[in-house]
């Protein structure tokens, strides 16, 4: 057997593999003794030995010794002072010696079956390897950072299960766990105790089931930002006083921004086109707050945003829908901001209708086309129609041009003998709408007949080769061929006029006529 010797001062002693016989004699040692059957005797000193494989001895003298047997069948003495002793795996013998001496397992306590008398414990595992201790005065047990004491203190209450939990701030659901409270000196259970900790509220049963729940409330909780962490905690006791303390982890979550200041607005056709206003924006969460600029268009206009909420509008009179509003007719935009965190929040636009003035003027004439001066705006696709009142169908002029805002047509006659010829506009969706109604023109004996309605026009000029004559609603008396009717309804006033000749324009002035 090869013999390996120390000194007297701190000596690091690596054996071979096989059955070594290592001495070391003062000092504060360490000891590898590597495969085989070893015997170690340590000598005075805090001393550390490791036996390695094999069915070795360690004897570990004076001092606070640390002995590990690691594989085999193995023998420990911690001799004096106190000793820290591990067997390992195998069927092993450990013997403390004097001073407080713990045996060291790796496993849970619920792992073995403990027997013990005054003077020798006999633990056995769940493969039903038995280790023998003497003169032990204390067990740990790793897997639970459990000390089990034999020399007739009290033991603390082991708790097991669930010591942690977690939650999340918003989600309303609370963290729920069960703690098991064993103890190895008198009866298990557990006080049953509910309180408010730092960010929320517990509750534990005698059962040890026990409930967290936030407070999403608390000013600390709904300042956190989306996944930053905080915790809590409360105590659980067992009956035996011994407490056991339960940490709760929280995770925070984004709170939507709250908007204030001026979140709408109001423009007119064709009057007040802009609109501006400040909106305001707070934040609980942290370090959040501001508002992300824009600018974009929206159905009906444009709008822009900064950073400080200044925001502003423009309607686009120019829309389709926008120029057809009439007077006082309503109509809604909006457009969309957010804050940093991503929350939005709608800007609503009112908008209201406004007289878009004079259609004309409307030019006709009566020699071989008739040619009519139209609104700004208006679109292709209407058509113009004759309807002749006597019943007679409706007749649609379509070959006519858009272009200067003037409304073109050609080959126009008075045909049939209509006793009168009514002008309409009709939109896209081919539904006539009365309100475009804007004259008529009617023939009598071979004379041109105009009647229009106070409601829509408010002057007529007539005009030929020597210049114009205009003729006002006080001016016209009870005989000639120019009628002006109330409403289209009788009694009306006539005004005697000179025979036009084929070649002659009159014009209209209306005041209210809008054709898109």
């Amino acid at each position: 057997m090869p013999v390996r010797f120390g000194s007297f001062s701190d000596d690091n002693i690596t054996a071979t593999d096989g059955n070594d016989l290592i001495i070391s004699f003062k000092g504060d040692d360490f000891i590898f003794a590597g495969e085989g059957d070893d015997l170690v005797i340590a000598g005075s000193g805090d001393d550390t030995v490791y036996g390695g494989g094999g069915n070795d001895t360690l004897i570990g003298g004076s001092g606070d010794d640390s002995l590990f047997g690691q594989e085999g069948d193995d023998r420990l003495y911690g001799g004096s002072g106190n000793d820290d002793l591990s067997g390992g795996a195998g069927e092993d013998l450990v013997y403390g010696g004097s001073g407080f001496d713990t045996a060291s397992f790796d496993g849970s306590i619920f792992d073995y079956n403990i027997a013990s008398d005054r003077k020798v414990t006999r633990i056995t595992d769940d493969q039903g390897a038995q280790d023998y201790l003497v003169s032990i005065e204390a067990m740990y047990f790793g897997a639970d950072n459990y000390t089990l004491y034999l020399d007739g203190r009290n033991n603390a209450v082991l708790f097991t299960g669930d010591d942690a939990g977690s939650v999340t701030e918003d989600a309303e659901t609370p963290a729920t766990g069960t703690l098991t409270a064993t103890d190895f000196d008198g009866t298990d259970g557990i006080v049953a105790a509910a309180g408010t900790t730092t960010y929320g509220s517990y509750s534990v049963g005698t059962d040890g089931g026990w409930t967290y729940t936030l407070n999403d409330a608390n000013a600390t909780i709904d300042a956190l930002n989306a996944g930053i962490a905080e915790t809590d905690s409360f105590v659980v006791m067992a009956e035996d006083g011994t407490e056991q303390t339960v940490t709760i982890g929280i995770t925070g979550a984004n709170d939507g921004a709250t908007f204030g200041g001026d979140l709408s607005g109001a423009v007119t056709e064709n009057e007040d086109v802009d609109a501006t206003g400040i909106a305001t924006v707070s934040d609980v969460d942290q370090g959040q707050g501001a508002i992300v600029a824009s600018s974009g268009t929206t159905t009906y206009g444009s709008y822009s945003i900064d950073t400080s909420g200044v925001w502003s509008y423009s309607l686009d009179d120019a829309n389709p829908s926008v120029d057809a509003l009439a007077a006082g007719d309503p109509l809604t935009d909006s457009f969309v901001f957010s804050s940093d965190d991503g929350t939005e929040q709608v800007i609503d636009i009112a908008i209201t209708g406004a007289d878009d003035g004079p259609a004309g003027p409307v030019i006709i004439d009566l020699g071989s086309g008739t040619e009519f001066t139209a609104v700004s705006g208006l679109a292709e696709n209407f058509v113009l129609s004759f309807n002749a009142i006597d019943g007679r169908s409706v007749v649609n002029i379509t070959n006519f041009d858009v272009g200067e805002d003037r409304f073109v047509i050609t080959n126009f006659e008075l045909a049939g003998g209509a006793a009168a010829i009514n002008f309409y506009a009709f939109g896209e969706d081919g539904i006539l709408n009365s309100d475009f109604s804007f004259a008529n023109v009617i023939g009598r004996n071979g004379d041109a007949i105009l009647a229009f309605s106070n409601e829509f026009f408010t002057q007529v000029k007539f005009i030929d080769e020597n210049g114009a004559r205009e003729l006002i609603a006080d001016d016209l008396i009870e005989s000639g061929n120019i009628q002006l009717f109330s409403d289209f309804t009788i009694p009306y006033e006539t005004v005697p006029l000179e025979a036009l000749a084929a070649d002659d324009l009159f014009v209209i002035y209306a005041d209210d006529l809008i054709l898109v």
